[in-house]
Order: C-alpha cells, then structure tokens, then sequence
C-alpha cells in the first residue's frame, strides 16, 4: 500500500476558493479564480466542478440544482452559466444595503465594519473616507459613533479601532432579571401558593410576614373570614370589654384568648 502511495501525484492539499453570488461577484474573476486552483492541484473538470459546487451562493445554487445536463464538467458548467450571469453588477443596490445595515445585528462593533467594508469595496469609485463614513454611520450606539467620528480613521485602521469596544448587554440581562423577580412576587406558580394579605405577595402568610403590620382586614377578600372575626354568633347586647365587640363577655372572648396563647 505504501508503494502504490508513493506512485500517485502528490497533489497539494491547500486550495481555496472563494464564494461566487452573482449579485455580488463577477462571473469572470471568479472562474479565473477557480481556473488557478484547478492548475495548481491538478483538477480535472469532474473533480473541480465537485469542490466549487459548496461555493455557489444565490441564484447559483438555484441554476446548479435546475441543471440538466448529461456533460456535468467543469468546462460545460463555464459554458452554460457565464451567459445567465448579468453582464455588469448592480453597485446600487449593494451599496443601498451596505447603508441599510447597522451594528445591532452583529455581535461586535468590529464584525460589523469588517462586514460592511468587505460588501462596500465590490462597489467600484468609492472612496476611502466615504466608505468610513457608511461604517461609522451604521453604528447603533451613539459613543461609539462619536468617538469613531472624531478619531479620523480610514478603512484599515477602523476595524482595530473598534474592537476595544464591546456591546452593552449587562443592563439588559439586569432588566430580564428584575422581570422575573417581579414576576415571581407578583403572581402566583401555582393555585397551592399562600398570598400575604399584609404586603399582597406570594410564598408566605400574613402571620409570619416581616413587613410591617397593616389592616389586614380590608386587604382581605370579602369571601375570607378576618383573623379578629369571632366565631360565635352575637345573641345578647353584651360586649366585651376586651375587644369592645358586641355578643359575647370577655371571658368568653375568642381573640383575648388567640392573644394570651401567642403570648
């Protein structure tokens, strides 16, 4: 097996080709592109049409899985798709969306300049300070544009620059935090969860709440007996002179007696 290794072409593994668009790329360029790698590693035309099927973007890996053909070479796919490719690009609408953009859909300030620099620089006749400017222009944070603004950068320097910069994502994260926190104090998990009629949260009773003591009795609802209730019903015009409650004497007085017991 050694052997057999040793008699096949050595063929370079370090090939790369670039992805092809056809709103973006130039039809020509790229198949130049790929005409180089082909020389290089020793292509033929099955094997080259294989690896640069992966980089097809757009519309052209729409046309490669529509295509019938029973040549499928690398030479007949240059044939037969260069003509559906537009003869020249579309600059403005690559640098109306180049404009459209902005930072808040990136991960960082920096891959957004990288990103937005590499689309601009398809777009032929622009200049450096004016394709700094859609950058900066595109940044959702307005320190971060103003201090980009006032550094007089240029499209080499403007990526660095803005790596030093990260997004601010902790008053977020406090914000969905304090959501649930809320949440939780405010509405009951489940129908078993006790309400405080003191302070009117949940997850404990009124009776070992360390808020301070209010009038428990009109927080309560109407269908809840109060803790102060007695339960017998008045049937004299005797009152208590303990609890100033009308019905029964203090010897006979249900709070009196909750009173002394908790003492």
């Amino acid at each position: 097996m050694q052997a057999i290794k040793t008699m096949q072409p050595s063929r370079s593994q370090h090939y790369y080709v670039s992805n092809f668009d056809p709103s973006i790329n130039s039809i020509e360029a790229w198949c130049e592109e790929v005409d180089r790698a082909r020389e290089t590693n020793g292509w033929n035309d099955h094997e080259c049409l294989s690896r640069v099927a992966s980089c097809l973007k757009g519309d052209a890996r729409v046309w490669l899985g529509e295509w019938v053909s029973n040549d499928r070479t690398w030479s007949n796919f240059k044939r037969e798709f260069i003509p559906l490719c537009p003869g020249k690009l579309d600059y403005a609408n690559i640098l109306f969306d180049a404009m459209n953009k902005t930072s808040d859909k990136y991960p960082s300030y920096a891959e957004y300049a990288r990103c937005t620099l590499l689309r601009l620089k398809i777009v032929r006749g622009i200049s450096d300070d004016l394709r700094t400017l859609i950058v900066i222009r595109g940044l959702d944070n307005a320190q971060v544009r103003a201090a980009a603004a006032n550094a007089n950068l240029a499209p080499d320097t403007i990526v660095s620059f803005l790596s030093i910069y990260t997004k601010p994502l902790a008053g977020k994260r406090d914000r969905v935090v304090e959501h649930k926190i809320h949440s939780y104090v405010t509405k009951p998990l489940d129908a078993s969860v006790p309400k405080c009629y003191n302070c009117n949260r949940f997850g404990h009773v009124s009776r070992i709440c360390r808020q301070p003591k209010s009038n428990m009795s009109n927080s309560r609802p109407s269908h809840i007996p109060s803790e102060t209730t007695c339960s017998v019903q008045p049937s004299s015009s005797n009152t208590c002179t303990f609890c100033k409650k009308s019905g029964h004497t203090e010897d006979k007085c249900f709070i009196k007696a909750k009173s002394v017991q908790h003492n």
